[in-house]
């Protein structure tokens, strides 16, 4: 049940960090954020 979890959590992150990622790649508001002057 535990590794089901972690599964799951690596799972989320990952989609996370490719949706950040697609926006970045769009020019979107979070490279901005975390970019400063890019």
């Amino acid at each position: 049940m535990y590794t089901l979890l972690i599964v799951i959590h690596i799972i989320a992150c990952l989609i996370l960090i490719s949706a950040i990622l697609l926006q970045s790649g769009r020019g979107g508001g979070l490279a901005g954020m975390f970019g400063g002057g890019g």
